[in-house]
């Protein structure tokens, strides 16, 4: 491990301690291996995780962690906000690839840290049934509506 990722894993760990301290109930934070602050289908990411206003573990997670592959790091490359809409809106159609399995990690340890599952490869599941299903592109739909003042929040 070089000494940036050194840094970031320490900077996991200090802002995993500030959540535990505010009273965070389940927290996950990450660093990953490209220097972000989210899961990504290639490399390690560093994790500390809160559980009931304590660091509980730090521990390190890869694609295979939930089940999934690993992708090229080159075939996740956004680009300004035309394109990133684009690939949300093919990950929410069903199109597979590096995007699409960035989005089932993150949103599998969204579920954990909710407590609405109990697992990452069970997040996994709920998410791909999520988008597959349509449920995914509903909402974002819905989401889009509201910030052109279209519709209001339920």
């Amino acid at each position: 491990m070089n000494r940036a990722h050194r840094y970031r894993v320490d900077q996991v760990e200090t802002v995993a301690r500030a959540l535990a301290a505010l009273g965070a109930e389940h927290a996950l934070v990450f660093a990953n291996a490209a220097g972000g602050d989210e899961l990504l289908p290639f490399g390690s990411t560093w994790v500390a995780e809160v559980l009931e206003e304590r660091v509980v573990k730090t521990y390190a997670l890869r694609p295979a962690d939930f089940g999934l592959p690993e992708e090229p790091r080159d075939a996740l490359a956004g680009g300004d906000a035309n394109r990133n809409a684009a690939i949300l809106r093919a990950v929410l159609s069903g199109e597979r690839g590096a995007p699409r399995t960035a989005v089932l990690m993150n949103a599998a340890a969204a579920l954990v840290a909710a407590g609405k599952v109990r697992s990452l490869r069970e997040g996994v599941d709920a998410a791909i049934a999520a988008i597959d299903g349509g449920l995914a592109a509903q909402v974002l739909e819905r989401l889009a509506a509201i910030s052109r003042g279209e519709a209001t929040a339920a």
